[in-house]
């Protein structure tokens, strides 16, 4: 049987690509009022040779005071360059989350940010508005798109 993630998923960008510097890169929040549980792809383009990249998960209750997610931090060096980071969470009790990315060193630059916000048993989820199309296949059959 095949899991349809379209309908029980919400998918959101959170976070347009940031050219190379050393200025931390904070994401926007992904509400968690139809989701208890989310993931954010962080996707990373170059990393300078002595380049340090570290990502955390933060949550926060009014979207205004944010705290962190303890073990939720990543670090990424040159030899992770154009890969994407993964922090997950379940059973999220606060209404927000985002991330945050800090380039320290040398110039890093982050391709984008994409949240996943899951809800088991909730269906269907609406996805975020900055998602321009879907389509769900239920079974991937050789043909006309």
């Amino acid at each position: 049987m095949t899991k349809q993630l379209t309908n029980s998923t919400m998918m959101q960008r959170v976070g347009v690509a940031a050219a190379a510097g050393v200025v931390p890169v904070v994401s926007d929040a992904i509400k968690l009022d139809k989701a208890n549980g989310v993931l954010f792809g962080v996707v990373m383009g170059t990393i300078v040779a002595t380049g340090v990249v570290t990502i955390k998960a933060e949550v926060s209750d009014n979207n205004s005071d944010w705290d962190d997610v303890e073990g939720s931090e990543v670090v990424m060096g040159a030899t992770e360059s154009d890969q994407i980071a993964v922090v997950e969470m379940g059973n999220v009790a606060q209404a927000y989350a985002r991330v945050t990315v800090t380039r320290t060193v040398a110039d890093s630059t982050v391709d984008g940010i994409i949240a996943v916000g899951t809800s088991p048993g909730i269906s269907p989820i609406a996805n975020h508005a900055s998602v321009g199309a879907s389509v769900y296949l239920g079974s991937a059959v050789i043909g006309t798109p």
